[in-house]
């Protein structure tokens, strides 16, 4: 046989696949440095992306994406990255390199978003979804999809590529019924969306493949937009609660940024006012000294009559009820300041008393914020017993009562 009668082998590699493979482990080389006893701490998966139901479906939608390309551990990146070069290189050649890119993004954000939905309505505590799993069922349902879309047409090579993806498909959801810890809801949320891209692309497109396939993309981004968006309005304020105080734990420096901003602001606006304000009244007139004995007032209110206020001291945890017309003290009731191990999801806080008070309409109860810990306090004015706790499941700032 001559030299010249050898065929050179056509030896395509998948781009695609491997980028993705190479994205997935330098971030995991970034974030070995926050290892700890085999696995990637906590608070910085949090911080980094990791999709956790009260932050994602509040605002932070973003975290759908960044979760994909995060893993907790070696072992769990080598599982998911082993599945992606065994399913990435026969979806990429059934799908093609940009199709098999598209699908993976919109399966691993549907994925995230099926599972932040599950863990928000099925789990009390607070649940952390890292992984490209999601993504890599979703790439494997779409070339499984695809084949059988396309029919007796494809190849048959493709064809005998599918049943090690059915394979794959079938054990990792078998995995994930008998494992604790596997997000089996990413996993068929990954995989639905995968499929059903894959089937809509095969039969659509015809002769005009780019502006088909486009016509998909841009229909199924304004889909997946617009439910979560619907997602995000539907989720209670609880939900929110928890989100704020993941964030005041995790994010110290930007809620400190922003308590500082806020502070600048006040000083700003205390400034403008003087500006406003007429001459200073004298000492008696003003009666200013009457307070004074009531130091370091966090929140107030007045009765309608105007003859009684009702001031918060957060330093003491303690609500004192003052006589304006008598100028004296009438009642201070006190309860236990949180201690730090009290406060949910505040690692840093130290200790806490009543942030803010209101009184209902007929003035015989108070209702006050952190007089105990992690809860609303429903006091009896007359006695200061307090006659109904309402667990808020976080340190509690401020609170609106409806009229």
């Amino acid at each position: 046989m001559s030299a010249s009668s050898v065929k050179p082998l056509n030896v395509q590699l998948p781009a695609i696949t491997l980028i993705l493979f190479a994205l997935c482990v330098g971030i995991f080389c970034y974030l070995a440095q926050w290892m700890s006893y085999e696995e990637v701490d906590q608070s910085a998966l949090i911080h980094l992306g990791a999709n956790v139901a009260s932050l994602t479906l509040s605002d932070e939608s973003w975290r759908l994406l960044s979760s994909v390309f995060l893993h907790s551990s070696f072992s769990h990146l080598l599982m998911n990255m082993f599945a992606l070069l065994v399913v990435g290189t026969v979806a990429e050649r059934i799908l093609g390199k940009w199709r098999l890119l598209i699908i993976w993004l919109f399966s691993g954000i549907f994925g995230g978003l099926i599972s932040a939905c599950y863990t928000l309505r099925e789990s009390e505590q607070i649940v952390i979804s890292i992984g490209a799993s999601g993504a890599i069922m979703g790439i494997a349902g779409a070339a499984i999809a695809t084949q059988l879309a396309s029919g007796a047409g494809t190849h048959h090579k493709n064809q005998r590529r599918v049943f090690p993806l059915l394979g794959m498909v079938a054990l990792t959801l078998l995995y994930g019924t008998r494992q604790t810890g596997i997000d089996n809801a990413c996993h068929i949320g990954g995989l639905i969306a995968g499929g059903a891209l894959g089937w809509l692309s095969a039969r659509l497109v015809g002769q005009n493949r780019l502006v088909t396939e486009g016509g998909i993309i841009v229909a199924v981004t304004l889909l997946l937009t617009g439910t979560i968006w619907f997602v995000q309005q539907q989720i209670d304020e609880s939900v929110l609660q928890v989100g704020q105080s993941l964030r005041e734990a995790f994010y110290p420096q930007e809620i400190e940024q922003e308590r500082r901003q806020k502070k600048q602001q006040l000083v700003e606006e205390r400034n403008a006012l003087r500006e406003t304000l007429s001459a200073p009244v004298s000492r008696e007139q003003a009666s200013g000294d009457l307070l004074a004995e009531i130091a370091d007032i966090h929140d107030m209110a007045i009765s309608r009559d105007g003859n009684t206020l009702y001031a918060a001291i957060e330093n003491t945890n303690s609500i004192v009820v003052f006589d304006l017309g008598q100028k004296k003290i009438l009642h201070t009731f006190t309860a236990p300041i949180a201690k730090e191990k009290s406060v949910k999801h505040c690692g840093g806080c130290k200790d806490q008393g009543v942030r803010s008070l209101a009184l209902s309409l007929d003035e015989k109860l108070i209702y006050a914020t952190s007089f105990e810990a992690n809860a609303l306090s429903v006091i009896n004015v007359a006695t200061g017993e307090i006659i109904q706790s309402i667990t808020t499941g976080a340190h509690p700032d401020s609170f609106i009562l409806s009229r």
